[in-house]
């Protein structure tokens, strides 16, 4: 890996990218990256990566598209221009996030003149049910394009589904920070991390924790979300009034808008991570509160459930049952009630071995061979 060149080509810089930046750099590579957009609370500590605005070409191509598409799907740089950006930069490898994207054909179609290894990344599960139709376009891709494929969802294994020629797990990585604070007996401190969104279910976990009041009365729920857009504020309005209406105001607090710099102090002054989403693709604030050493519930249409123990380090339940997600609540509370001591030893060495920086080094090296 040292002295390699690692590019990305990505809508954005996402807060799950910074753990395999970091790794990439501390084993000698030199990382760069190329976005479209730009998010309101990025880190750029570690790189900086370069915004390439929509070219002529393409916004007279998407004048004619009614629909837009979220992070840009259809936008395009000045091809010419970014043409020689690339071939001056010279990467040896090129980390290309989903092929449906245009921006992503147009690296692909410029790796069959330039010499560098394709890589192609999404979050769709190694492990899942394909067709013939599917796996027949992901050959042609492979055959034209020398391409490989990662993902850092596994998916569901034990199903019997095979992953997709040259398709590899590459995991998640965050460094182990662990616990730095007991639990705390007085009031148990739930954290829930996610956009204000319905689909993000903290209607579902607030009821969940309504059932549990008789046996664990003392609880309080944190959650800490984006409120930037119109749709947001609608949703934020919601859980507000249910808030209001079942008298939980003194057991929950909606925190908004918090840049990843601040977001360990959230982690360290909780006892468990609950986040009930469903379609969530890969969560990374999943992985993040593994890293400080807190017990996860998700639900089992999170991406990142895969990277969850059931009993070990977390819980998964069925998306959208509030009953069982009660039932889950439960359980995690009873160990750390009972078994504090064994239960945060069991909870370091899983989830050590889940999300080890060395592991995802290990796994990508092998890859870009």
């Amino acid at each position: 890996m040292r002295n390699k060149k690692i590019h990305w080509v990505v809508p954005r810089y996402h807060t799950n990218m910074i753990p395999w930046v970091k790794a990439l750099q501390e084993a000698g590579a030199t990382v760069s990256m190329d976005v479209l957009i730009q998010g309101k609370t990025e880190d750029h500590s570690l790189i900086r990566p370069v915004i390439w605005e929509e070219g002529s070409f393409s916004r007279k191509l998407n004048s004619l598209k009614k629909k837009k598409g979220v992070n840009k799907p259809f936008v395009l740089p000045n091809v010419w221009a970014y043409w020689r950006y690339l071939k001056e930069l010279k990467p040896d490898v090129v980390v290309v996030r989903d092929p449906s994207r245009y921006f992503s054909r147009m690296v692909m179609l410029f790796s069959l003149v330039l010499s560098f290894k394709l890589v192609l990344y999404n979050q769709a599960p190694l492990f899942r049910r394909t067709n013939i139709l599917r796996r027949l376009m992901v050959h042609v891709i492979n055959v034209l394009f020398r391409a490989k494929w990662i993902t850092p969802v596994m998916g569901n294994q034990h199903k019997g589904f095979k992953p997709l020629p040259r398709h590899y797990f590459v995991p998640f990585a965050a460094d182990w920070i662990g616990r730095k604070q007991n639990y705390h007996r007085d009031t148990w401190r739930i954290l829930g991390i996610g956009k204000f969104e319905r689909r993000k279910e903290q209607l579902t976990l607030l009821k969940a924790l309504i059932r549990l009041t008789g046996d664990i009365p003392h609880w309080h729920l944190t959650w800490v979300g984006e409120l930037s857009n119109e749709q947001h504020q609608v949703w934020y309005e919601e859980i507000m009034r249910f808030i209001h209406e079942n008298k939980l105001h003194n057991k929950v607090t909606l925190v908004t808008n918090q840049p990843p710099s601040v977001m360990s102090t959230f982690y360290t002054n909780a006892d468990v991570m609950v986040l009930p989403s469903r379609n969530e693709p890969a969560s990374i604030s999943v992985i993040e509160a593994l890293g400080h050493g807190l017990p996860v519930i998700c639900s089992h249409e999170n991406g990142t459930a895969c990277y969850i123990v059931d009993g070990s380090n977390g819980a998964v339940f069925k998306a959208g049952d509030e009953e069982l997600l009660a039932l889950a609540l439960g359980k995690i509370h009873a160990k750390l009630k009972n078994l504090h001591a064994e239960f945060e030893k069991e909870i370091a060495e899983t989830s050590q071995k889940m999300i080890d920086p060395k592991l995802f080094l290990a796994q990508f090296s092998k890859i870009i061979r």
